[in-house]
């Protein structure tokens, strides 16, 4: 009797848990989509405990982690994601084996954590590995195609391989233009083909792409989301180069303005970001303020190194997919 009624109570508590999972997730999600990531990851952390009471084989296991460590990566706790994405990834090659779309999924943004931390020859091995896997078992439209291609050309970028980048990037642009359920994507994209003619040093070309993928970005996610914050910071850059210095200014107080509401002062790209504009601040002259925020950007990208454990690098390369 006791192991019927053990066996019952079990059964009723995974139910429960199942329903206190799936609310756990719309919170995250809901907020995870405002750009609220703080609050996101309180909820799935939250739905990652609950996990435990599901069966070993349940793929809400892996997908909740694989969500958790996403928010990680927002928020730059980049080793934490790192380590998440490593379980994840374990627990679906045990279960479902490495040709599933799960798997690839999970390595790719694996990879787009090393390009975070500015380690492109860690993520390039990773990315193709999805693509060998994403072309065997997707159609050439798939959006996932599509960013796990737009992450091989950040890799080409970070090696200064532009023009094959720009392959790459004429690609996918098309792609995701075709597709409402993508357009973020398609921002992140035009940023990243923005960067590619910056250094190209083709900087009227960049600005327009530039303030497209703002408006692209702002039309799907609204004028405050954290998305908006580097491209944003990209885009003060190529108005200094083009000697628009107001406007850069303005660009640049917006996307350090996002920045902090949305990942906060300790985020590394916040560091990165303060750089870039004490960078136009002691170029035009205002080297008092360009000097403090110097030093605040080396100490804020300092402390970012001693959590993740890991050297920053300081660029304007394009960011993450999700």
């Amino acid at each position: 009797m006791r192991l019927v009624l053990t066996c019952a109570f079990t059964a009723v508590a995974a139910v429960a848990a199942v329903s206190e999972w799936a609310r756990s997730i719309d919170r995250a999600v809901a907020a995870d989509r405002r750009g609220n990531y703080r609050e996101a990851v309180e909820a799935y952390e939250s739905a990652l405990r609950l996990t435990a009471a599901f069966h070993s084989s349940d793929r809400r296991v892996p997908m909740t982690m694989n969500r958790l460590a996403m928010t990680y990566d927002e928020l730059g706790r980049y080793s934490d994601a790192i380590a998440l994405y490593r379980r994840a990834t374990a627990w679906v090659e045990q279960h479902y084996g490495k040709h599933t779309d799960e798997y690839a999924a999970l390595i790719n943004n694996i990879a787009s954590v090393y390009l975070e931390l500015g380690q492109p020859a860690k993520a390039e091995p990773l990315i193709r590995e999805v693509l060998a896997i994403d072309r065997e078992l997707l159609d050439p439209g798939d959006a996932r195609l599509g960013k796990a291609t737009s992450l091989m050309a950040d890799v080409l970028i970070r090696r200064a391989q532009y023009a094959a980048a720009e392959q790459l990037l004429a690609q996918v642009i098309p792609l995701f233009e075709r597709r409402s359920d993508s357009r973020r994507d398609l921002g992140i994209s035009l940023n990243n083909l923005a960067v590619v003619r910056r250094y190209q040093n083709r900087s009227a070309e960049s600005c327009a792409l530039m303030e497209r993928a703002v408006a692209v970005i702002e039309a799907d996610s609204g004028p405050t989301h954290p998305a908006l914050a580097r491209v944003l910071n990209n885009l003060a850059s190529t108005y200094a180069d083009l000697g628009l210095r107001e406007k850069a200014d303005t660009a640049f107080r917006r996307s350090l303005d996002i920045a902090v509401a949305g990942f906060g002062e300790e985020h590394p790209q916040y560091g990165i970001m303060l750089h870039n504009y004490a960078g136009f601040l002691r170029d035009t002259g205002r080297k008092s303020e360009a000097k403090k925020l110097e030093a605040h950007s080396k100490e804020v990208l300092r402390d970012g190194a001693r959590r993740n454990g890991a050297g920053m690098t300081v660029d304007v390369s394009a960011f993450r997919d999700r």
